[in-house]
């Protein structure tokens, strides 16, 4: 009897230690397949945010794993997964919506003369474009003091030789 349970429980304990990679692989595959789905269904026209997020929570699922992080690896395949669903959700009632209708031509009425600005009285008209700004009054230069010398101690003074007896 005790032969049969030994492999047994290893067997069981086996499983639920790669249970945590394989988890995460089997969640990270199905927002993969989401995320086709959701590229395919033309989410990048008519859902961009959904889309664009599920691609990137995809993508930080993939890196997690990547670093044995399997825990929050599932959990961010699962927003993708959610992500990419909502996206091909929003895509088909969008194809689904009538079109609106197209807006008018713009139309530009120009005047008949052009206009030609007036000059100041007194003077001849400045140049529209030309700001001139007075000038700052001189300042007298700043004397700055020399930093006052480094003083280094002396170096130590070497060991007497040692005595010969």
């Amino acid at each position: 009897m005790r032969s049969r349970a030994l492999p047994l429980l290893f067997a069981s304990l086996g499983a639920l230690c790669a249970c945590g990679p394989i988890g995460a692989t089997s969640v990270i595959s199905d927002a993969q397949i989401a995320t086709a789905r959701a590229h395919a269904a033309e989410g990048d026209k008519y859902a961009i945010y959904e889309t664009t997020s599920a691609d990137l929570y995809l993508q930080k699922a993939r890196e997690d794993q990547g670093a044995a992080l399997y825990g929050e690896a599932m959990d961010l395949a699962h927003k993708s997964l959610d992500f990419a669903e909502a996206a091909v959700k929003r895509a088909a009632e969008a194809k689904k919506a009538p079109a609106p209708p197209p807006l008018p031509p713009a139309t530009i009425e120009r005047p008949a003369t052009p206009i030609v600005p007036q000059a100041p009285q007194g003077g001849a008209p400045a140049a529209p474009a030309q700001v001139i700004l007075p000038r700052p009054a001189a300042k007298e230069p700043i004397e700055i003091d020399p930093p006052p010398p480094v003083m280094m101690p002396p170096p130590p003074a070497a060991p007497p030789p040692p005595e010969k007896k």
